[in-house]
């Protein structure tokens, strides 16, 4: 299975680091909405769990980084590749703007 690992140095308050993410997740979510099946957040909300059509994305915030695991099983490949480049853009930018 393929496993993509990145993390993003996000020079933001860890409150606003969360406050990205999650306008992040919703831009993946109005993007790639028909391969989202499920989105779930820790209580505190510094942790999501993206689970998507041959793709399920782990993303946390530290107080440095945005950290993101894309687990892509072998059949899900070429969705799962398209998610994880696509999540991992639309995090960047979130955190640029």
């Amino acid at each position: 299975m393929p496993l993509i690992e990145f993390r993003i140095k996000h020079n933001r308050t860890p409150e606003d680091a969360k406050a990205r993410l999650s306008m992040a997740v919703d831009e993946v979510r109005r993007q790639y909405g028909v391969m989202i099946q499920r989105i779930e957040w820790s209580p505190g909300h510094d942790e999501v769990t993206i689970t998507a059509t041959g793709a399920v994305a782990e993303m946390s915030v530290d107080a440095e980084h945005i950290h993101a695991t894309i687990d892509i099983p072998v059949l899900g490949g070429l969705l799962g590749g398209r998610l994880a480049t696509g999540l991992k853009r639309i995090v960047q930018r979130q955190l640029s703007g």
